[in-house]
């Protein structure tokens, strides 16, 4: 490795021929990215270097250029790891539309299976009413029935033994 110190200083296309050469990786970042059309590092570094005069050395410069490059790394990994967050956010706030849909669709078929058997319960429901409806009447029906039927057969009793006491009567008479 060589280092060279210069004391005096860089003529300005020396400046940014150097500036160009160490910067050219962030150069062509910049360059690609369409936010920044038309800026020019080289020129700007060129333009800070300038307005200092004769107080900046060369070595200073390449200090300034140095440390601009490891702002600039810096930050953009700082921005990486921020999109990097900011993705991964995004695909889960992603992964879960994805479920609620899912969930959506799920309980709109529950929903819909549980208006066709609510119906059928109710259809049930009014099949049992109309049963139980029916055997009320009928158990009326069957009390009735009964009642009449106490009724005939203390009849008929009375009857019989009217026949048995006439019978008996007409037995004796003979």
């Amino acid at each position: 490795c060589c280092t060279v110190l210069w004391f005096g200083s860089w003529s300005s296309e020396g400046t940014k021929s150097i500036c160009k050469y160490t910067l050219r990786k962030i150069i062509k970042e910049i360059e690609a990215d369409s936010n920044f059309r038309g800026f020019t590092l080289h020129r700007e570094m060129l333009a800070i270097h300038e307005t200092q005069g004769d107080k900046v050395t060369p070595q200073q410069f390449q200090t300034m250029m140095s440390t601009y490059e490891q702002i600039f790394n810096n930050k953009g990994k700082a921005s990486g790891d921020a999109l990097a967050r900011l993705e991964a956010g995004l695909a889960k706030l992603k992964e879960a539309e994805r479920d609620v849909d899912k969930i959506k669709s799920d309980v709109s078929v529950k929903k819909t299976d549980l208006e066709r058997k609510q119906a059928e319960g109710n259809v049930s429901m009014e099949k049992i009413q109309a049963n139980l409806s029916d055997s009320a009447d009928q158990r009326e029906q069957a009390a009735i029935l009964e009642e009449q039927l106490k009724k005939e057969a203390a009849e008929i009793a009375v009857k019989k033994e009217k026949a048995e006491a006439e019978l008996a009567s007409c037995q004796d008479r003979k």
